[in-house]
Parts: C-alpha cells; structure tokens; sequence
C-alpha cells in the first residue's frame, strides 16, 4: 500500500508546481508475510514479541518478530 501525499512547496514566482511523493504504508504482519512466513507462524512470533512488555517501532517490532521466526 502506498500513501500519496502532495504540497504546493514551491514559493518561487518564476516557478510553480506541486512536490508529491509515495510513502509506504506497512505493518509488521505485511512485512514478515511478504518474506514468505505463514500467517500462524507470523502472528505467533509478533505476539511473542509484544509480550515482553517493550514499546516498539513496527520497524523494530519486525525485526525481533523476524529474530523469532529464524
């Protein structure tokens, strides 16, 4: 999934356009399946994971879930 943002970030009066860009939009589930885990072995290891109590990026969170499944 993809999220579009566009501005008008342009203040120049010779020029004049609008800057957009795509930033991916993905949890952790969508990560560690795209990898090719399955689902139940993907759902085990990130609640495994949340279990121990530490707050996470989900970047984070997909590496340790990912230390896990390996």
């Amino acid at each position: 999934f993809f999220f579009f943002q566009a501005e008008d970030g342009i203040r120049d009066r010779l020029v004049t356009g609008v800057q957009t860009c795509a930033l991916p939009i993905c949890d952790a589930y969508d990560a560690l399946l795209a990898l090719g885990f399955q689902m139940k072995d993907v759902r085990n290891s990130i609640t495994t994971v949340r279990n121990q109590g530490k707050k996470l990026s989900t970047e984070e969170l997909i590496k340790e879930a990912l230390a896990e499944l390996r």
